[in-house]
């Protein structure tokens, strides 16, 4: 168990942005978290005598395939993809496991670990699944008891008022907790994979239609209370947990009918005959604790700032200028500057980034080059030998725009930010030190029209580059 907190605290970008996650009250759908963790730890501890046998000789296959995956994880950190970095969480903590306690006591701590996955902020890939069915049900139920309603996409216009069945109404904060619950009773239990299925199935089925009870008795109550009931003005969400209680109270009052394998004798609570020395054991974790700190130290050094160009220096990133500015957060330095050409002026911003982490990096979440202009179209192009991406905007005055943005990193430009992203990951680990990274946009009126734009944006482009 100790292998699998050195793991965590190694990978403590990871760990406190899972942290942050599971304490964010104003969006709830992972504040389960840390009681999914205690559940990790408390099956760990439950099998911590699996090991309990001849100690495990250093494996040189399990601690490079931990470092490997360990570096691929420092990408993800360094590239700002933080999907990757939550998905081989879990995967680094089990190859520790491995590592520290031989392949067999693995397997047994397969699924502790896996349940972490429960937390994991990788579920909203299906909450769009979920909403949708939710709306679906819910116009059906509607039409079912004659109340009139109309839908325009997710909202919902009853007689009373408007609906909203946002995001969070999607129930997947229930169908988490459930789909735990359910494969923590099948583990508890020891059933095979069959009655773990069944046990999945019916917590999960139980957690989607209880969404569906909620939503639909909300609208109704919002209809016939005029939207002034306590539930609809105040705490409907609260409501939402007292309906999912029910539900569980249900799903292990059915789950004790359901058949369950004979007790078996715990392997892992009693110690084994030929118990091998702690301080034999200690060497194959303290093997791992080795090359996680070194993962750790590699991580750390890529993520030192890069040495900043005397002009790179003069404009502090916190500068305000009037007018049209994209939004891009997190930048070290950035400059702007209106270039005249046939057309009208030709608006520039560079952005400079001398380091990156969540929040502050190229092609970040909030990121809008367009600064808030309506997009009309966007298209990849080669420019001057530059690559870009073109958008076509219009903004509020009704003026048509056409924007371009290029992303560099180091002496290479990319239209988009993904490849930006891997190109700067991939540098910085080589070199352990953050690779000078940049954004340029330009904007300039469709003046006749945009190909005319384009065609004059491509001289000023040709000329700023090389300058830079």
């Amino acid at each position: 168990m100790l292998v699998v907190f050195i793991v965590a605290a190694a990978l403590w970008p990871t760990s406190l942005a899972l942290h942050q996650r599971w304490t964010e009250w104003d969006e709830t759908t992972y504040t389960h978290g840390w009681l999914i963790a205690a559940v990790v730890v408390f099956l760990l501890w439950r099998n911590r005598n699996a090991a309990n046998a001849p100690a495990p000789r250093i494996s040189p296959a399990a601690l490079a395939t931990l470092f490997g995956v360990g570096l691929l994880w420092a990408f993800g950190v360094r590239a700002g993809l933080v999907f990757i970095e939550w998905l081989l969480l879990p995967v680094l903590m089990w190859l520790a496991v491995w590592a520290a306690t031989g392949a067999a006591s693995a397997r047994r701590n397969l699924f502790a670990v896996a349940f972490l996955y429960f937390a994991v902020p990788l579920w909203g890939a299906v909450n769009d699944l979920f909403l949708w069915m939710t709306v679906l049900v819910v116009r059906a139920l509607l039409r079912v008891t004659g109340i009139p309603a109309h839908f325009d996409g997710n909202l919902v216009q009853v007689p009373a008022g408007v609906f909203e069945i946002a995001g969070g109404c999607s129930g997947l904060h229930f169908v988490m907790v459930a789909l735990a619950l359910g494969a923590l009773m099948g583990e508890l239990r020891g059933d095979d994979w069959r009655g773990r299925l069944k046990l999945l199935v019916l917590a999960g089925a139980l957690a989607v239609v209880t969404n569906w009870i909620r939503v639909f008795s909300l609208i109704v109550v919002g209809h016939y209370s005029d939207m002034q009931h306590y539930l609809v003005a105040v705490s409907h969400y609260t409501y939402g947990w007292v309906l999912f209680a029910i539900a569980m109270v249900g799903f292990f009052l059915l789950e004790r009918r359901m058949a369950s394998p004979a007790a078996q004798p715990d392997a892992g609570a009693a110690p084994g005959p030929t118990a091998a020395p702690a301080s034999a054991r200690a060497l194959p974790a303290l093997a791992v604790a080795v090359v996680m700190a070194l993962v750790a130290l590699l991580q750390a050094l890529s993520a030192r700032p890069a040495a900043a160009a005397p002009a790179t220096q003069a404009t502090p990133a916190d500068s305000t200028e009037e007018g049209w500015q994209p939004v891009v957060d997190g930048a070290d330095s950035h400059t702007a500057s209106s270039i005249d050409a046939p057309g009208g002026p030709i608006e520039r911003r560079h952005y400079i980034f001398l380091s990156q982490h969540q929040g502050k990096e190229i092609g970040g979440y909030a990121e809008d080059p367009t600064g808030g202009d309506q997009l009309l179209s966007s298209r990849q192009s080669l420019i001057s030998g530059i690559p870009l991406t073109l958008y076509e905007t219009r903004d509020s005055g009704g003026e048509i725009w056409l924007v371009a943005v290029t992303y560099r990193v180091g002496s290479n430009h990319y239209a988009t930010s993904l490849p930006a992203k891997v190109s700067y990951a991939a540098g910085s680990l080589l070199q352990l030190r953050s690779m000078p990274a940049a954004i340029t946009v330009w904007r300039t009126r469709c003046i006749p029209d945009c190909p005319a734009a384009e065609s004059a944006l491509g001289a000023v482009i040709a000329a700023t580059e090389m300058e830079d």
